[in-house]
């Protein structure tokens, strides 16, 4: 299944139909969607679609067969994801750099 420029509410209509499994859209489905999604299981469609589209995915239940719902995320918990992946990241930098720093400096360099 390979899309371009396919409205969400499209591509979810096929996604359903391969795996015939319940999916709900509260929202945008009138975004966009590219991509080859013919090597991908259910969640992965899910996700990438949901990725595309600025949604996440939500489980209807505890099994695949209780359906999943694409929605908006929950603003304040998309901040704080947000803030925690920068601070995650900044770490990573702050890391790096240091490593950088000592490897330039090498054995025996004074400064």
């Amino acid at each position: 299944m390979f899309f371009n420029h396919t409205l969400l509410g499209n591509v979810l209509r096929a996604v359903s139909a391969r795996f015939h499994a319940h999916i709900a859209l509260t929202a945008e489905a009138k975004a966009p969607i590219t991509g080859d999604f013919s090597h991908l299981n259910l969640q992965e469609c899910l996700d990438e679609a949901a990725r595309q589209a600025g949604l996440e995915v939500v489980a209807l239940g505890k099994t695949p067969a209780d359906g999943y719902e694409l929605r908006r995320p929950d603003k304040a918990a998309a901040e704080a994801d947000a803030a925690r992946r920068r601070a995650e990241l900044l770490r990573q930098r702050a890391l790096l750099d240091a490593s950088t720093n000592s490897a330039q400096a090498g054995p025996g360099h004074a400064e």
